[in-house]
């Protein structure tokens, strides 16, 4: 079998592996097919389709006899990141950074190139835009974006706008600039006034959320841009919300308690011994700031993002919704006197709760595109206007 055969989906799974493992493999393949006709994924397919791509690393692992899938044969290490970007592409809340962030892809655009160019496959143009991004071949992106059906293509700009947004430590943010200019791509932004469905005050509550990156979700709904299902499963995975009750209890809990009320209680700790030196020394090193807004920003910024997500899997309506983001969106404005204070807070909440209190690269350049791009609404949405 040749190295372009290979990097076919289909012929990356069909013979080389066992029926177990291509049975699981299938799956992952009907349910990406789906995303052609608009269908949206189930709960039980996405479940479905996570373990069937866990089975698949177990494999890979016992096949190439190393848990380190850079040192996977190279045919094996391109079917397991093809099988990771479908992943990424049904939005599955465990896989969903692999064409963002994964190091895996800088081994693969020198030996491939030839044929990753010749290749007739959507997923595959799909799968090495990125890469080919990360290695600084623009024209090569640029060659297999035009091989990608709508769909696809929507997706692909949405990645590449990505890694200039959210995961810029990432990636060749030169080479991501240099793609998305030759398509005339415009940089992701709120609906000009004249077509938001909001009312002012919905839209500043809803542009205190951090996530999804507006390279992914420009608010043009309450909703969140992702299906039912995958927010029903980032719920459970992330804030252990399963239904309307426990849903309800969290937006609660990050309204009035959150962990805000954890840092009080530690701070009071500060003298007595009772905390490890290395959270001490985090205190100490940075209670002035951490007493002026106690990270209220890292609940309520968040608080958001839950409500809009517990919105779509169907925990709970409309109203609740907005009630719980305008009502987030009251706090932040009575506590900061504008978006930069607010970003910064938040990511001091997030290095409070990190394990080395180092900021996450991801939380970082996030805030940083909030503050400083000119069509992010921090920049375009008086702080004044707030409710």
């Amino acid at each position: 079998m040749d190295v372009q055969r290979r990097l076919q989906w289909k012929a990356s799974a069909g013979g080389r592996y066992p029926p177990p493992v291509r049975a699981g493999l299938a799956l992952i393949d009907l349910a990406a097919e789906g995303l052609f006709a608009g269908r949206e994924i189930s709960d039980g397919a996405l479940a479905e389709c996570g373990a069937a791509f866990s089975e698949f690393h177990r494999y890979l692992n016992q096949r190439n006899q190393t848990e380190n899938n850079h040192r996977y044969a190279l045919v094996d290490r391109a079917a397991f990141y093809l099988y990771a970007i479908k992943l990424t592409a049904l939005q599955h809340p465990d896989h969903n950074a692999w064409p963002l962030m994964a190091s895996l892809r800088s081994g693969f655009i020198k030996p491939l190139r030839r044929e990753i160019r010749a290749s007739q496959d959507a997923w595959t143009a799909l799968a090495f835009i990125t890469p080919a991004l990360l290695a600084r071949d623009v024209p090569l992106a640029e060659h297999l974006y035009r091989k990608l059906p709508p769909v696809l293509a929507r997706i692909a700009l949405q990645w590449a706008q990505e890694t200039i947004v959210s995961y810029k430590d990432y990636n060749h943010i030169p080479s991501s600039h240099r793609f998305l200019q030759g398509l005339g791509a415009r940089a992701p932004a709120i609906p000009p006034r004249s077509e938001d469905p909001f009312t002012s005050e919905q839209r500043w509550a809803i542009s205190v959320a951090i996530y999804p990156s507006y390279a992914m979700d420009a608010r043009a709904a309450l909703r969140e841009p992702l299906a039912p299902a995958v927010c029903r499963a980032s719920l459970l995975r992330w804030w252990e919300v399963s239904d309307p009750d426990s849903a309800i209890g969290m937006l609660e809990w990050l309204l009035d308690q959150g962990h805000s009320e954890q840092l009080e209680a530690e701070l009071e700790l500060l003298r007595t011994g009772e905390l490890s030196p290395e959270k001490r020394a985090f205190l100490l090193e940075n209670e002035t700031e951490l007493r002026e807004y106690l990270i209220v920003a890292f609940d309520l910024c968040r608080l958001v993002n839950v409500a809009r997500c517990a919105h779509q899997a169907g925990y709970i309506d409309e109203a609740t919704a907005w009630h719980f983001i305008l009502s987030a969106a009251r706090k932040l404005h009575e506590t900061y006197p504008g978006w930069s204070e607010m970003g910064d807070d938040y990511v001091l909440g997030n290095r409070y709760f990190s394990d080395d209190h180092q900021a996450d690269p991801m939380h970082r350049a996030s805030i940083e595109w909030l503050q400083r791009a000119p069509s992010s609404p921090w920049r375009t949405l008086a702080w004044s206007e707030g409710p």
